[in-house]
């Protein structure tokens, strides 16, 4: 397929010479099934019509819209005479006009989720001064203010409530350490304040961003999900003291040495509980099930199969695997299986 050069220019037109385009795979519903049209409305009725049309001109009196269909009828609805367009104009087929209806609308890039953040940055400056900080109404003006869902506002405060210098040093040196702030807030910051806000307070908030940080930025810490690590062991026995106690005074030396990884507190951690099991509590059908479903992983495969094992070995793990079915079958027949 040869090459095609399209020109156009940029001309101010009338709306109502503009033929919406019935090829658009939007359809007809777009202004009763899209959410943020009442949104584009009132963007463009303060602010004027930020990004213009594209048209083709099909004659003298006519426009057929190629981009810009919820634009198109919100300037309408709006009652706007003229808006400025990219006007082409010549012979272009009807396929040379869905190919390049295909290609603005592919080759547009929308903002993923550190623009959005620096985007937002000056608006939740001004409202945390506003509000006194109370994140719920900062959250509500914010939807208010863009119509960005309040999930996605609540995901971008893990990113926008941090440290204006740590912030600075991502949008400045690391973008790349973006992930990992918003990893850190919500996998380590976000439950300690939940199980040891006491901890928190006293540490302070956000010395405790600043050290973690600095983990990640000297290469202490490699990868941004590390932090989910963190997450099972960030929880409050009430029953148990000791755990409380001990978990504080390990975590705080992971804070105050930068070279102590999240890999040394885990160590040090089931050192001091080696029996503590974050994801199931040991009952009896956790053991005959990890029994079971170890005993039928392995026996896929005959021992011989095993490539890196040397005879020795391969005679011990046949062993197992007989006593490993020895004790299911016993467990099955004496107490019945487990469902």
């Amino acid at each position: 397929m040869g090459k095609h050069h399209y020109k156009s220019t940029l001309e101010i037109i009338s709306v109502s010479k503009i033929m919406p385009n019935p090829n658009n795979p939007r359809g007809k519903s777009i202004r009763s099934k899209d959410n943020q049209f009442l949104y584009l409305k009132k963007s463009i009725q303060e602010y004027g019509l930020l990004v213009p049309l594209v048209v083709k001109k099909e004659d003298k009196n006519t426009y057929l819209l190629l981009d810009g269909e919820r634009r198109y009828y919100a300037v309408k609805e709006l009652g706007i005479k003229e808006v400025p367009a990219h006007v082409f104009e010549g012979t272009i087929s009807f396929e040379q006009c869905k190919s390049l209806m295909f290609h603005i609308h592919t080759t547009r890039v929308q903002w993923g989720a550190y623009q959005q953040c620096i985007s937002l940055e000056p608006l939740y400056i001004e409202l945390k001064k506003i509000t006194n900080d109370d994140e719920e109404e900062i959250i509500r003006q914010i939807n208010e203010r863009t119509r960005t869902s309040k999930r996605t506002i609540d995901a971008r405060l893990n990113f926008l409530r941090w440290p204006v210098e740590l912030k600075e040093i991502v949008k400045n040196k690391k973008p790349g350490l973006f992930t990992s702030v918003v990893e850190i807030e919500n996998q380590i910051i976000k439950p300690l304040q939940k199980s040891y806000n006491t901890f928190v307070q006293t540490y302070g908030a956000d010395e405790i961003r600043k050290a973690i940080f600095n983990k990640y930025y000297n290469g202490y810490i490699n990868s941004a999900i590390e932090a989910r690590k963190l997450t099972p062991l960030i929880k409050v026995l009430e029953e148990d003291v000791k755990y409380q106690i001990v978990f504080a005074k390990i975590f705080k030396k992971f804070l105050n040495d930068e070279a102590y990884t999240i890999h040394k507190l885990e160590k040090e951690f089931r050192i001091e509980f080696p029996n503590y099991d974050s994801d199931a509590s040991i009952t009896f059908d956790n053991i005959y099930g990890g029994l079971k479903q170890s005993y039928n992983i392995i026996t896929l495969y005959e021992p011989k199969s095993f490539c890196d094992l040397n005879k020795r070995q391969k005679i011990a793990l046949k062993k197992i695997l007989t006593r490993t079915k020895k004790v299911v079958t016993t467990i099955e027949k004496n107490i019945g299986v487990v469902k």
